[in-house]
């Protein structure tokens, strides 16, 4: 688990949206989204490592799920910004 896991957990619990850095696939160079964060588990039923989940709002394709190891993840921070589920 990522050092800041239990602000992943406390953003949902409060249904707050987490401001995520993250890298960028192998590169140095990092970004930070507003997102909202769905769960932590495995990817698919076959996978060994578990993920974070995000829902990604700001993606025109049709997949809007975000799921990153917590290698690539730099630091989660709270916003102030809510969520709704129902609205996912």
């Amino acid at each position: 688990m990522h050092n800041d896991h239990n602000v992943f957990v406390q953003a949902i619990k409060e249904k707050r949206k987490v401001l995520l850095t993250c890298s960028r696939g192998e590169q140095t160079q990092t970004e930070t989204k507003l997102l909202v964060p769905v769960y932590y588990g495995p990817e698919t039923l076959e996978s060994i490592s578990d993920s974070y989940h995000f829902w990604d709002a700001s993606v025109d394709t049709g997949e809007c799920i975000a799921s990153l190891p917590q290698s690539q993840i730099a630091r989660m921070e709270i916003s102030e910004e809510s969520f709704d589920p129902a609205n996912l």
